[in-house]
């Protein structure tokens, strides 16, 4: 191949190359423009349903495509069409210059260089000297394709984005695709009807329960809730070779298109109710041009409506003392079906604002379309803090899957925490207000007298008696508001819960007096005053006003020594009441730090936290009420170091610390170092109310401190009895075991065999089958067998039996109960009951015969006792009857003196009484055990007595309004929502 020749073979390796970069950037860019606006338009149509625009686009889309697809073939072809073009493009590209265009221009001409006169071999050697220089360059190199790669690959994410779509939406594109090829605003409204025999088939969403439902011969109006799948059936009245079924919106705009299926006259359709609008028919017939109906036919949407919900509660704006349980009775009702029912709340936070919204699952429906039910709210789990008002209602939800469930709420109602403590300050701060009262008058007293005792300033003038008269009317006055202010406070003790019992009775005793003293006063006014507009007064005529007064004066100082020391004793035992309900605080977190130890269990955790908040906010009310204090109470009364100098606080702190560490045990510990100090300073505050009480009200205190005092002495020697009778039990079990230790083995296996029996029997009672509140007593029972399994487990025969004899007397009154209820059921239900009655008689006979064989088994009390143990018995017989008569003596003793006090013995002491006659008809049989049983019983009623005289110094917390602190609120709806029993 000559140099010509291989020059024009290079020039061509360069003209493809670049025809290539052309033709591929180029058709890349203009695949890339066009794919994606086809696949915008396709969306559109989608999603926004047929239109014109999107025909015209999509043609302007497909032409566009077309002329750019064809520029990108053309334009290269023609642009690199000659050997020069190319030359000119590697000259510049290499910066050759011009060599290869003069050597390309030479080799085109050189046939006819030799008839120009021009020399072959100059152009030979241009010739090879630019073959020469091509040879150096690499037409790849030379040619970079990278632009056209680039163009390629964003051809190739627009390739991807249609495949996406076509896995991911296919439906999608697919409505694009029938919305460009629609007509439907082309189609022409038919003249005369095109369908008849139209007849519907409605399948209701699941949600509703509703079954399907048939409508044959109908205009083809639907009225369905949303999801309603809708199957058309329709009679073509024209010759029909497909046809389709348009789906419109209220305002005309068409939403679907949807082919329907033809089998000669036959035509089948179906669509999804999603919202009110209407649909028709198109049909093409095999020649001419389609045509649709003229009437649209209607869609009615019938909307799902949210349930409705009733609240009844004992009030709708309630106050209650303590953290109650109130009883709520709420009903719900849905048109398709209910899925969940929640109390929801929210409580007002410290600065007045609204806390955050909680919820409480009531119960879980599947379908029903109404439910009602019950609820105790125990107001405790709430945590709140006395005075925080709490807003609450009732929500359901229906079981709407298809537009989501529909909530329904009941009427808000509101619940506040009655805290006694802020009522009964109000009190003592109106009985504080009362004492500054009779101050202030006691003051005008004095001044009163002590200028009725001036001599006359003109005795002339009959001035002095005259203003003499209208000060002893301004003071007579004062001392009528002063009684009326009286009697308000004394009213107000009603309500206040705190109030010690004597107060009110002590506050009408001041009343009566100064209202004595009051009325001759006045009597004596209205005389004088009657006597002035006859004659002209003298200043002797004051004297029984004078007199009068004397006394006014005398009573009042001492009223006012009294109230105050009311007002003060009341401050104090205050304190001691909120020392009292930390002290309660702390006992309960002593239990719940144990059971978090065993547990781990969140719910512990945030009961922990509880009350830990709680004792704070005591510990904090206590240094306020201190605080106060002081300076109104002499020092000696009140001992400020009591509080521990911040100790609690920091046992506290160091306490939530620990539990945040998760140490629980160190947090128990640290506690217990807690307890001591709160201890101390109950005790401390004690001591500091019994000498304000003696000091100032002596009488009282002393009626109490007797009392108390007897009763701690009689407590002391039942507790030695007890113990007496203890160690001669513990010497009596010791000779059982050894007279019976080759029998004891046999008999426990036999025993606990039989004690498992007795639980199988009771496991087999259904509690669904017992009277109400009888399921209580079959876990008596039930904990009373796993007391024999326990004793027999310890080989402890003397515990088995008592607990075994326990358990019959249990079963035996379950039984009872069982058989009245039998009698009461109807007849369906009465072989239930007789079923469970069956194995509560066989568990009470197997509990009988083990206590009447370990009886038979365990030696007789004569051969356990030797004759230093019969002494011994018969000594603390003796002691008994002593302790029993000293007992009776203090009964009679002290019963008007505790009236007296504000305490009362009641059937207490009786009670003991009882006990320790038992006790002591036990000693005289030799029977250790139930002597120690008698004996502690005795004692624990004594104990209660003598901390009811303790809590004499305490302010009462006997109720108020509603039940006690552990009761419940009932609803006032009653009757209104049945529940079955």
């Amino acid at each position: 191949m000559g140099d010509r020749a291989q020059l024009a073979a290079f020039l061509g390796t360069v003209r493809a190359r670049l025809r290539l970069r052309e033709t591929a950037r180029e058709g890349a860019v203009a695949f890339a423009a066009a794919a994606g606006a086809l696949l915008g338009v396709l969306v559109g149509a989608g999603l926004f349903g047929p239109a014109p625009v999107w025909r015209s686009l999509g043609w302007a889309i497909v032409v566009g495509a077309l002329v750019a697809g064809g520029r990108a073939v053309l334009k290269p072809l023609f642009a690199w069409r000659g050997d020069e073009a190319v030359a000119r493009f590697v000259g510049k590209a290499t910066g050759t210059g011009d060599l290869l265009l003069s050597a390309s221009e030479l080799g085109a001409a050189f046939e006819r260089l030799g008839s120009y006169g021009a020399s072959t071999e100059l152009a030979r050697a241009v010739i090879a000297q630019a073959l020469d220089r091509s040879r150096s360059i690499d037409p790849k190199r030379l040619i970079d394709l990278r632009p056209a790669r680039r163009a390629s690959a964003a051809a190739a994410a627009v390739a991807a984005a249609w495949l996406c779509g076509a896995l991911v939406a296919p439906g999608l594109l697919g409505r694009g695709f029938t919305a460009l090829a629609a007509h439907a605003t082309a189609i022409e409204a038919a003249a005369e009807p095109i369908l008849g025999d139209l007849d519907l088939e409605l399948t209701f969403p699941k949600h509703t329960g509703l079954p399907p439902r048939s409508i044959p011969g109908t205009s083809g109006a639907v009225l369905a809730p949303p999801g309603t799948q809708v199957s058309l059936h329709a009679r073509a009245l024209v010759p029909a070779e497909t046809a389709d079924l348009l789906v419109e919106d209220a305002q005309g705009k068409l939403l679907a298109t949807r082919q329907a299926e033809v089998k000669g006259t036959a035509i089948r359709a179906a669509f999804t109710v999603t919202q009110p609008g209407g649909y028709r028919f198109a049909i093409k017939p095999p020649s001419g041009r389609p045509v649709r109906e003229a009437d649209l036919h209607r869609i009615e949407v019938e909307p799902d409506r949210p349930p409705r919900v009733d609240l009844a509660a004992p009030a709708d704006d309630l106050e209650v003392a303590g953290p109650k349980k109130i009883e709520l009775a709420w009903s719900a009702d849905d048109d398709f079906g209910l899925a969940s029912i929640e109390l929801v709340w929210r409580a007002a936070t410290s600065d007045g604002g609204k806390g955050g919204e909680q919820r409480k699952p009531l119960r879980t429906i599947d379908g029903q379309r109404s439910a009602s039910g019950r609820l105790e709210w125990d107001l405790a789990e709430l945590d709140l803090t006395p005075g925080v008002r709490v807003a609450y209602h009732v929500e359901a939800r229906d079981n709407d899957d298809v537009s989501g469930p529909n909530v329904g709420s009941s009427r808000t109602l509101y619940v506040r925490i009655y805290s006694p403590t802020e009522k009964h300050e109000e009190v003592v701060e109106g009985e504080q207000a009362l004492v500054e009262h009779a101050v202030q008058l006691l003051a005008d007293r004095i001044d009163v007298d002590r200028f009725a005792a001036l001599p006359d300033v003109d005795s002339a003038s009959q001035l002095s008696p005259r203003r003499e008269l209208d000060d002893w009317t301004t003071a007579h006055a004062k001392t009528e508001a002063f009684l009326a202010e009286l009697g308000r406070v004394a009213a107000g003790l009603d309500k206040d819960t705190l109030a010690p019992k004597d107060l009110k009775p002590t506050l009408a005793a001041v009343g009566e007096r100064l209202g004595r003293l009051s009325r001759d006063e006045d009597a004596a006014l209205h005389a004088l005053k009657e006597r002035g507009h006859k004659v002209t007064l003298e200043r002797a005529a004051m004297k029984p006003l004078r007199e009068g007064n004397g006394k006014h004066v005398a009573e009042l100082e001492r009223d006012v020594l009294l109230l105050d020391d009311l007002v003060d004793r009341q401050r104090m035992e205050e304190l001691l009441a909120v020392a009292d309900e930390m002290a309660k605080a702390r006992d309960r977190l002593k239990g719940l730090l144990e059971q978090y130890r065993k547990t781990r269990s969140e719910a512990v955790r945030r009961d922990i936290e509880r009350e830990l908040r709680a004792l704070e906010r005591r510990l904090a009310e206590l240094g306020q009420k201190m605080s106060r204090l002081s300076g109104e109470v002499p020092d000696e009364f009140l001992n400020r170091e009591a509080m521990g100098d911040g100790d609690m606080q920091k046992r506290l702190d160091s306490i939530k610390s620990l539990l945040d560490k998760g140490d629980v045990d160190q947090a128990a510990q640290e506690l217990a170092r807690l307890s001591q100090t709160l201890d101390k300073m109950v005790s401390t505050l004690e001591g500091d109310l019994r000498g304000f009480r003696g000091e100032r009200f002596s009488a009282e205190e002393k009626a109490l401190s007797e009392l108390e005092d007897r009763l701690a002495d009689l407590e002391h020697d039942e507790r030695q009895l007890q113990q007496e009778a203890e160690n001669l039990r513990t010497s009596q079990k010791q000779k059982a075991q050894e007279l019976m230790r080759d029998r004891v083995e046999p008999l426990l296996s036999k025993l606990k065999q039989e004690t498992q029996e007795m639980r199988g029997k009771l496991g087999e009672v259904d509690p669904q089958t017992l009277p109400p509140f009888d399921d209580e007593s079959l876990d008596q029972s039930r904990r009373g067998a796993d007391d024999v399994g326990r004793a027999l487990d310890q080989s402890d025969l003397d515990q088995a039996r008592a607990a075994a004899r326990k358990t019959e007397e249990s079963l035996r009154t379950l039984g009872e109960e069982l058989r009245r209820e039998e009698e009461r059921q109807w007849e369906g239900m009465k072989q239930t009951v007789r079923r469970a009655r069956d194995r509560v008689d066989e568990a009470g006979a197997l509990a009988k015969r083990l206590a009447q064989e370990i009886d038979d088994a365990l030696p007789r009390t004569d051969d356990l006792l030797g004759p230093a143990d019969r002494k011994r018995m018969e000594e603390l017989r003796s002691q008994q009857e002593a302790t029993r008569k000293r007992a009776e003596e203090a009964r009679r003793t002290f019963a008007e003196k505790a009236k007296e006090a504000g305490a009362s013995l009641g059937d207490g002491m009786k009670e003991a009484e009882r006990h320790m006659q038992k006790a002591g008809e036990r000693f005289g049989a030799g029977d250790a055990r139930d002597s120690a049983g008698e004996a502690g019983q005795a004692a624990d009623q004594l104990g209660k007595m003598r901390q009811q005289a303790q809590q004499e110094r305490r302010p009462r917390k006997d109720g108020g309004a509603g039940a006690g602190a552990c009761g419940s609120v009932p609803s006032t709806l009653a009757g209104v929502v049945s529940m079955p029993r």
